[in-house]
């Protein structure tokens, strides 16, 4: 009589491996509540302003969602966006862990309604967030001198807010929240099954 012995592994393990799949999943939305304020003009890349949040569940990195508009005052060229996110410095802007260009030529303004969102796609990167720890997400502008504006939501108020501008990095609590969507991948559990001898 001969054992083989055979590893059975959860398929799970071969899907992860080839590509992250899963559950798309809400982790932090503030898009809620019907009652928004404009924030900006914002400025021109390397200064920002945004805010810090912690996300609900942890996952991968798959889409940002948030409206911005163009100030209807600015006679200049309409400005494009720079989103950025961030790691979390013992409450500063830490590390910069992703960033994508973003066009709102199209999107109006309004202080009362959402505006259509515009989609950050990082599906793919690989970025996982861990539930409970604290990120901070930004916008500046890429072109123009002052066109861009976000929304903030006076039912939702910020954890901190950043504001760049020049030299000095100002921080503040208590502020109306940006109106902003984050989504994640929630890559199926995995199961490993106990090696399983085999009498031949």
């Amino acid at each position: 009589m001969k054992i083989k012995y055979v590893a059975l592994i959860e398929l799970a393990v071969l899907t992860f491996c080839s590509g992250i799949t899963g559950a798309q999943i809400v982790v932090y939305d503030t898009t809620g509540g019907g009652s928004y304020n404009v924030v900006g003009p914002v400025y021109n890349s390397p200064e920002f302003e945004g805010d810090r949040f912690t996300v609900s569940a942890s996952g991968y990195l798959d889409s940002i969602y948030i409206p911005l508009c163009n100030n209807f005052t600015f006679a200049g060229p309409l400005a494009n966006g720079t989103i950025s996110l961030w790691s979390d410095a013992g409450n500063a802007v830490g590390a910069q862990l992703f960033s994508a260009n973003i066009s709102a030529a199209n999107f109006p303004l309004s202080n009362t309604n959402l505006p259509p969102f515009s989609v950050v796609s990082a599906n793919g990167l690989n970025l996982y967030l861990k539930a409970g720890t604290y990120y901070w997400l930004t916008i500046s502008q890429t072109n123009g001198s002052g066109g861009l504006v976000f929304l903030s939501n006076v039912n939702e108020a910020s954890d901190e807010s950043v504001y760049f501008q020049g030299s000095a990095i100002q921080y503040s609590s208590d502020v109306q929240a940006m109106v902003v969507q984050v989504s994640v991948i929630s890559p199926p559990q995995l199961t490993i099954i106990p090696y399983s001898p085999n009498v031949i």
